[in-house]
């Protein structure tokens, strides 16, 4: 008999069953165990509010969205100053316009006991005309979102994102408008599935001299 031949046998059904019933088993213990979880980012939590977590790389990160204080100064600025997404960087005093303009467009995003993110909106006043043509009634734009570079990936800015737009839900805001670099793919990307939508493109071309 060929070697192939020699090798087949007939399993009992009953031995068939017996092993189904232990790789399902072993499916089971699998789908259970922490590593092979659902990766789940952290979820949108309102000001003065805790709980978010992100549970990646067996770390436990609590996070809280809230409003900008006087004393979020200083770490404001820093990573302002290291994540600025356009050409010019941010002055303390830019920070401080803002905060005194609009305050309640201003969030931090606080893991650790530290500030890893924060949100900056303001109520825009186009013309007449244009809110006609947009078809809306009050329109506001997110001026500067960052991220801290180790914090990201963990939903912290869609938690800073979701507490901004309730917000202007809340004053009567029902269009928001913002400007991003055409390199910063990830965050086009974030903005994308929160449901932002092309307008229009800065070009430029760069003339030989």
């Amino acid at each position: 008999m060929p070697e192939s031949e020699s090798t087949l046998r007939t399993v009992p059904s009953n031995e068939i069953l017996s092993q189904e019933r232990r790789a399902q088993k072993s499916r089971d213990v699998r789908a259970r165990s922490p590593e092979n979880q659902e990766k789940r980012p952290l979820e949108s939590v309102g000001p003065e509010s805790k709980g978010a977590r992100d549970t990646r790389k067996g770390k436990t990160v609590s996070t809280r969205v809230r409003k900008f204080g006087v004393g979020d100064l200083d770490h404001i600025l820093a990573l302002a100053e290291r994540y600025a997404s356009w050409d010019t960087m941010p002055t303390r005093a830019d920070i401080e316009g803002f905060h005194s303009t609009s305050s309640e467009f201003f969030f931090v995003a606080e893991a650790d006991k530290r500030i890893v993110g924060f949100v900056y909106g303001s109520e825009s006043s186009p013309p007449a005309e244009v809110l006609d043509k947009w078809k809306s009634s009050k329109v506001a734009s997110i001026e500067m979102l960052a991220v801290e570079e180790d914090f990201r990936r963990r939903g912290i800015a869609t938690s800073l994102l979701t507490v901004l737009f309730r917000v202007f839900k809340q004053k009567g805001i029902d269009l928001v408008t913002l400007s991003v670099p055409a390199t910063e793919i990830g965050a086009m990307r974030l903005y994308g599935k929160m449901g932002f939508e092309p307008r229009a493109y800065f070009l430029w071309k760069r003339l030989a001299t």
